[in-house]
Parts: structure tokens; sequence; C-alpha cells
């Protein structure tokens, strides 16, 4: 009877060069402002920011988050119309 093999080790935070990936990302126009502001208010803070490191902060932050509370913000989220490519 076959075994079930062991899944290779993944790689430990913090060891090796970060790999990056680049998506699109959908939001609304309202959102994007928040970020907008946000990165504006750091820099008058004397913390120059990104705003895509703003979005890895706020994935850092999502993670000390309970579950209930993500699907609460979830809920209360307003619903965005996918924007898909047309086939020809």
């Amino acid at each position: 009877m076959p075994t079930a093999q062991p899944a290779p080790a993944a790689k430990q935070a913090g060891t090796g060069k970060l790999r990056l990936v680049s998506r699109n990302v959908a939001m609304s126009a309202a959102e994007y402002a928040v970020l907008a502001e946000v990165k504006e208010a750091c820099g008058a803070a004397g913390f120059p920011v990104k705003k895509g490191e703003l979005l890895r902060i706020g994935i850092a932050l999502l993670t000390s988050l309970p579950l209930a509370s993500l699907q609460t913000a979830m809920a209360d989220l307003p619903t965005l119309k996918s924007r898909t490519a047309k086939k020809k």
C-alpha cells in the first residue's frame, strides 16, 4: 500500500529573497482616495510610505483580527462589479 510522502518543508520566513507578485486589485474610487489620504498623512508625519506598502501593512493587520470581525467587515463592503476582459 503506498504511503503518503510528506510535503517539502516550506522556506521559513526571513530566509532568502522575497518573491514579488504583481496583481491588479479592484477597489472603489472612494477607497482609493482613502489610501491616498493615508499615504499623504504618513508623509506629513515624517515617514513616507508607498501605497503598496500600505496595502501590505493592511494585510499584516488582517492576520490579527478574528474571523468574525473580518466577516462583519466584508459584509459592510459595497459590492463592486468586476471588470473582465471581453472575448473577441
